[in-house]
């Protein structure tokens, strides 16, 4: 197929045009068919696939388009979901894990990956990634399901695109513009801090559903929310799920930035709003990696740059004090989930439960909090989740994951990126669910592992 492509010019250069303006097409007759579900969201997918156009027609590439549409998307948490197409009840009440469910983000890396194809082939295939997608199908084939068939499409997609992008950065004469690159992320990340600051300030949520925004209301069922000198804060989510996941993401771009080689002022202001911004998740994982990453580039990094001096965060002492004082309902519940997956896994060690259906084992061995609530969530650690829901194939993909991120970029980074990237995916990854479970969480966890 690579030699017939190589000999015909103009059938690659057509191809390439074709699949992702099809997709495109796709895309935008589909969403006329839901907007009545939501106007104001079909009318943001329809004016982000414009603007994917207008950079297209700009930059005279799908690529770069594709890539910086994504970089703007990752945070919006703009889905539509199919109940009828799962079971989604557990005891009678909903969930929305078991929901099948497509994402914003879902388009854009399918722009990216049809943009890639045909202009992107490794010379080589890397067997641990074969080696993951073929457990991956494997678990499908034990266990379909249509949720199990859109989260391991999703994660093949999601690997494969990551994969073909950074090989047509680093071999294709058409180079990214780094400056644009950061000003997105840079835009990006002002406007989530800002949405999250007036989040917790107001108590409440913003009103910006249309971009993903969750219902929100401090102190209710549903919204997280912190308790701090007797008064109650609800924690920033920007556009994100979760407040967790901004955490992650703001996390993870504090480190892209440390790591790269030049460092101008619009950098370091990123770099500073970020720090704001988890201060404003709440997040004691978010505040645990930045203090970790702070440390390693203070040893590692660069020594010409002193901007980091002055980069100082004041940690919540009491948020923090609460893990000991056994009033923290977050960590029992961890422990709680923990306990269970390790039940879970003894009873389906071969074949596992099958992709994304975690909470359905919760039909016959529930999970209830202290305050009798049933607990509807995956276990709090992507480790003990791949091996629950793939069993012996889980194994293989947390194996290929860690030899990822201990031995095979060891040689490829400076030591602040090395062991900033592990301790990202092993913070998130041992005490949350996101980098597995939710689109944004995965376009997270795929970066960081193929840095």
């Amino acid at each position: 197929m690579k030699k017939i492509l190589k000999n015909n010019t103009k059938l690659v250069e057509a191809i390439g045009r074709l699949l992702p303006l099809s997709l495109a097409a796709t895309v935008f007759i589909a969403n006329i068919f839901f907007i009545e579900e939501n106007p104001l969201r079909g009318i943001t997918i329809l004016f982000l696939l414009f603007i994917w156009g207008i950079f297209t027609y700009v930059t005279k590439s799908y690529v770069k388009a594709s890539l910086y549409l994504l970089l703007f998307v990752i945070p919006l948490n703009i889905t539509i979901t199919f109940p009828t197409l799962g079971d989604v009840y557990v005891r009678g009440v909903y969930s929305n894990f078991l929901s099948p469910t497509l994402s914003i983000i879902d388009i854009f890396v399918a722009l990216l990956f049809t943009s890639l194809v045909t202009v992107s082939f490794p010379k080589k295939s890397n067997l641990i990634y074969m080696v993951v997608v073929g457990a991956l199908l494997l678990s499908l084939l034990s266990h379909f399901s249509i949720i199990s068939l859109i989260g391991i499409g999703r994660i093949i997609l999601y690997l494969l695109t990551t994969k073909l992008m950074f090989y047509y950065m680093k071999n294709e004469k058409e180079k990214l513009s780094m400056r644009l690159v950061i000003y997105v992320i840079s835009i990006t990340v002002l406007i989530q801090v800002i949405i999250a600051f007036f989040q917790v300030y107001l108590g409440r949520d913003l009103g910006l559903q249309f971009l993903g925004e969750s219902q929100l209301t401090v102190g209710t069922i549903g919204s997280s929310f912190v308790s701090l000198s007797e008064v109650t804060y609800l924690r920033g989510y920007g556009t994100f799920p979760h407040p967790n996941i901004l955490a992650g993401y703001l996390s993870l771009v504090v480190i892209i930035l440390l790591g790269i080689r030049y460092k101008g002022k619009l950098v370091w202001a990123t770099i500073g709003i970020s720090a704001i911004g988890l201060l404003l998740t709440f997040s004691r994982l978010g505040w645990l990696l930045l203090l970790l990453v702070m440390v390693f580039y203070l040893l590692f990094g660069s020594r010409q740059q002193k901007g980091l001096n002055s980069f100082t965060l004041g940690i919540f002492g009491e948020r923090i004090s609460n893990l000991f004082l056994n009033i923290d309902t977050s960590f029992r519940d961890r422990i709680l989930l923990n306990e269970h997956a390790i039940e879970v896994i003894q009873k389906n060690w071969l074949t596992g439960l099958g992709i994304g259906r975690y909470v359905s084992a919760m039909k016959e061995l529930p999970i209830y909090t202290n305050s009798g609530l049933l607990l509807l969530q995956p276990v709090h650690n992507i480790f003990l989740l791949l091996v629950a829901e793939m069993g012996i194939g889980g194994i293989i993909f947390a194996i290929g994951i860690i030899y990822k991120i201990l031995f095979y970029n060891f040689t490829k980074h400076s030591k602040f990126l090395y062991l900033s990237i592990i301790f990202f995916v092993l913070i998130f990854g041992m005490f949350d669910h996101f980098l597995l479970t939710l689109p944004q969480g995965l376009i997270l966890l795929a970066f960081a592992l193929l840095l």
